[in-house]
């Protein structure tokens, strides 16, 4: 996977206008010339693949050449000696791509042009680090048991040995492991993330993240020819709430959850499936990971909370959820959750007929965050978020919502549809009309949203100044603008500046979203698997 990561200066130049109010006309101003050309200004550098860096900057008018020079460790002084040095680039080298530096590092370029008539302009200068030269291998199921994992890297390479946390695990490499590239790392502790950091000395030569395997003594054991799922969640406790799926298809109606229980696929390469049925929450709360829901066409919502309670998290990771006839989530009970989270899950053909995709009628949540995700061939007809107005049943509740990371594709495809139809708020009237105060907060970044006629609110009660950042909207010319009518006339009252590219998709039509526009790759946007 390409990692970028992006700095910029802004550079701004204030130029005089001149005019002149005389009756006669003869000494009609007709241009300004200036004693040496403009440095170079709208400096941008964009890390990309870890140790590369695209350089771009605005055109000086009549410039015919540049220089840029790079300065290691270093932070906008330009001491000692340039590193690289790049003379007699043109107009049409912008961008400039320089690759190959060192990773983990600081850098400074500086910026000069030349041209014909006048002295070259001054220096001028960006900053940006490049991130940590990948040389960790990506740790796979084969390296991890429940106590230990394998790591390998790169040959050729100096590096000293590796840091895991949490619990700053620290692993001094013997010459044995360094000649054949592996190490084991043990005394680990099951079904626990961990980030496994390659140093050379104090040096970051590369991060990966992975979760040990379950130790099955710890974990009520699913499988095809042994306990079903729902008699593990009647036999969990509050000590003993972990429950481990083998691979399978296990086909059911329903699912009664009235406990809070941890359901974990025991292969992330052949996650079991759940066919034909959702989990209806009656008081219990869901913790689900490597687990594929296919709801085979369930006239309900994959996660329903039927029975009025507080609830803890709602947590589902690195799951497939598909094939649902309704939506998402449904609080339709005056029930207060914690938190809702999916994240790294592919989801499609979860159809919203009479319902929204995310849908909350009569309850609320202090936290809703939808991260890392890809929405396909879904909630064309519905709106993205629902989430009504219970403010004055809930009324210590102030909800954050945040969507971001995502690749959102077809999603509330039409114009009279919304990404955030959110009505959390208090209203009080007043002289002059009625005062809202909202009662939540919305972030949407670093989403992809494609092909889609819906806006991205059209709700006085939703919050008018959502934090938006790096969005691309491509053919989804509404889907960042906040409308409003107001005594008839339509407003818009809100729009992000997110940019327009196509992402270029390898293959839509068969579920394959990998971004193969570079432009858009290197602004690092949409769901991290396809980038």
């Amino acid at each position: 996977m390409k990692k970028f990561s992006k700095y910029t200066i802004g550079l701004g130049l204030a130029l005089a206008a001149l005019t002149t109010a005389c009756s006669k006309q003869d000494d009609e101003l007709t241009g300004v010339e200036y004693a040496r050309f403009f440095a170079p200004f709208g400096l941008e550098a964009k890390v990309n693949n870890n140790i590369n860096v695209r350089l771009s900057w605005t055109p000086i008018e009549g410039a015919t050449s540049y220089d840029i020079e790079i300065f290691q460790d270093d932070s906008l002084t330009f001491a000692g000696t340039a590193v690289r040095t790049y003379t007699g680039l043109t107009n049409e080298d912008i961008p400039y791509d320089v690759k190959d530096l060192v990773g983990d590092t600081k850098y400074s370029a500086r910026f000069k042009a030349h041209g014909e008539g006048r002295p070259e302009s001054k220096w001028n200068g960006v900053y940006f680090k490049t991130d940590p030269e990948q040389l960790l291998s990506k740790v796979t199921e084969d390296d991890l048991t429940y106590s230990s994992a394998t790591f390998t890297w790169k040959t050729n390479k100096q590096v000293t040995g590796i840091v895991l946390t949490p619990r700053d695990i620290r692993h001094t490499f013997t010459p044995e492991e360094l000649k054949a590239c592996t190490a084991t790392v043990g005394k680990l502790q099951g079904n626990t993330k961990y980030t496994a950091r390659l140093v050379n000395g104090d040096k970051n030569c590369g991060e990966q993240s992975f979760t040990t395997l379950i130790d099955p003594a710890t974990a009520i054991l699913v499988s095809e020819d042994g306990k079903s799922l729902q008699d593990a969640i009647n036999e969990a406790t509050a000590d003993f709430n972990l429950i481990l799926v083998r691979a399978g298809t296990y086909e059911l109606t329903g699912i009664d959850v009235d406990k809070d229980v941890r359901i974990v696929g025991e292969r992330i390469n052949n996650r079991p499936v759940i066919k034909g049925g959702n989990f209806s929450l009656n008081g219990g709360s869901v913790e689900m990971r490597n687990v594929i829901l296919d709801g085979d066409g369930s006239k309900n919502h994959a996660f329903d909370y039927k029975k009025e309670a507080t609830y803890t998290a709602l947590h589902v990771e690195n799951c497939e959820i598909k094939n649902f006839d309704k939506g998402l989530f449904y609080i339709n009970t005056a029930s207060l959750v914690e938190s809702i989270t999916f994240d790294n899950c592919i989801i499609h053909d979860v159809k919203c007929n009479g319902a929204d995709f995310m849908d909350s009628r009569k309850g609320a949540y202090n936290a809703l965050n939808f991260i890392n995700n890809t929405v396909y061939n879904s909630c064309a007809e519905r709106d993205f978020v629902r989430y009504d107005n219970t403010a004055k049943a809930f009324p210590d509740v102030m909800s954050k919502i945040n969507v971001s990371n995502n690749t959102l594709v077809g999603i509330s495809n039409n114009a009279s549809k919304r990404i955030m139809y959110v009505r959390f708020a208090l209203e009080e009237k007043e002289e002059n009309g009625v005062k809202t105060t909202f009662k939540h907060s919305i972030k949407f970044t670093n989403n992809i949203v494609a092909n889609t006629a819906g806006y991205f609110s059209k709700q006085s009660q939703t919050n008018s100044a959502p934090t938006f950042n790096n969005n691309n909207y491509y053919n989804a010319a509404n889907a960042g603008t906040i409308e409003l009518t107001v005594e008839g006339v339509t407003q818009i009252v809100a729009k992000d500046g997110g940019k327009t590219l196509d992402p270029k998709f390898k293959d839509a039509d068969k579920g394959d979203f990998t971004v193969t526009n570079e432009n858009v790759k290197i602004n690092k946007v949409g769901a991290p698997r396809w980038l």
